[in-house]
């Protein structure tokens, strides 16, 4: 029994549509006075999704992803987060500073998210193997250069430096299959003490030293490729100045595009790359942090299958999972509002070769929201 994977059954119209199951890590500690909750690691979830790719080999695996659900600060023994929100719940804090007769009040913002894996899947081919797909990941942790001091934070090696360390390891030890995705992941590590498996970030307008970044590296278990990973554009070489996804803090978006190279790999023409984003239906309005959205299910059958389905001539290469401030322009680059009230996700779908939207009337259109006002009676 999977009670931590939910499929979600959206190919009932087209047995060729993509799309996904995730799995979500469980809560093994509930937290105390001065603990934190704890939740199985992300290699559990791994080792779960293998299982339930044994269970039904007619899928194949097209894409991995780490995705981010938000969850209470207090989280029961063997509970599990639902990922089918797409929304993430900001907790909002108030501390107050009294100096002589002044009084001030500052708000901290603070958010808990939980890793949880999703598989992007697809019914297999006639032509295809009926072996069950099986997948692997690697983590990628760059290297302490100095530690952190009363007043310093520790830093680590480069972007390019730690992604040069990456293709040494994998000429060393060839990855057994083909890479199916890269990822920067923001990690808890404190100078050399790490913990690339742990499933619970943290992140608060307040400091969070304790962060940093690595890359996962996500392979379709098989034949080894050799393959060797190369980046474009390398922007932002500190390595520590990457915040997360899902930061509430100030940043500034950059578009990094990892691609593979190897022995078996041969374009002789050019490539191009397209994009499209979704945001999710705001469903009903009840305050600025108690908005109900569609769901996730909801969201890929209304609005993102049929898309995929109309441009099905363009190869899918990537999906991503962007925390963002609710209806904020696509095209920007750094949110206008920090810290935002509330963070929703968008659905990033990366395309080799061009798409379009397709003719009105082809997706069904976002419902329009509900404003639920509040009520008071005098007693």
């Amino acid at each position: 029994m999977y009670s931590f994977a939910s499929f979600n059954e959206v190919t009932t119209t087209n047995d060729k549509n993509i799309t996904y199951v995730d799995f979500v890590p469980s809560c093994t500690k509930k937290s105390g006075i001065v603990s934190k909750s704890k939740f199985q690691p992300f290699s559990e979830l791994m080792n779960k999704a293998n299982k339930w790719l044994n269970e039904h080999p007619n899928f194949a695996v097209k894409g991995c992803e780490t995705i981010g659900s938000s969850v209470s600060s207090e989280q029961a023994v063997g509970e599990c987060t639902d990922t089918q929100k797409t929304n993430y719940h900001i907790k909002i804090t108030t501390r107050t500073h009294s100096q002589g007769n002044t009084t001030t009040h500052t708000y901290i913002f603070n958010i808990w998210i939980l890793k949880c894996l999703r598989l992007h899947i697809q019914p297999k081919g006639s032509d295809e193997s009926p072996e069950p797909h099986q997948i692997g990941s690697l983590h990628i942790i760059p290297d302490l250069i100095s530690e952190s001091g009363i007043l310093s934070k520790a830093k680590y090696s480069a972007y390019s430096d730690t992604l040069k360390k990456a293709n040494e390891y994998v000429n060393r030890n060839p990855i057994p299959g083909k890479i199916l995705n890269i990822e920067a992941v923001a990690i808890k590590r404190k100078n050399n003490k790490i913990k690339d498996d742990g499933s619970l970030l943290f992140e608060s307008t307040e400091d969070n030293g304790n962060l940093t970044t690595m890359f996962r590296i996500f392979y379709l278990i098989g034949r080894p490729l050799y393959e060797k990973i190369a980046l474009k554009p390398n922007i932002s070489e500190r390595i520590d100045y990457i915040v997360p996804r899902h930061t509430i803090r100030d940043y500034f978006n950059i578009m990094r595009v990892f691609y593979v190279t190897g022995p078996d790999i041969r374009i002789d023409y050019s490539i191009g790359i397209s994009c499209k984003a979704f945001q999710p239906a705001l469903l009903m309005w009840k305050s600025s942090v108690k908005n109900t959205f569609e769901t996730f299910k909801e969201f890929y059958v209304r609005e993102i299958v049929p898309f995929i389905s109309y441009n099905s001539h363009a190869q899918i290469i990537n999906f991503e999972i962007v925390a963002k401030p609710m209806n904020e322009d696509q095209e920007l680059m750094s949110p206008k509002r920090v810290p935002p009230k509330i963070l929703t996700a968008e659905v990033r779908v990366y395309f080799i070769g061009p798409v379009s939207d397709p003719p009105p009337g082809y997706i069904q259109p976002k419902p329009v929201p509900v404003i639920k006002k509040q009520s008071c009676s005098i007693l």
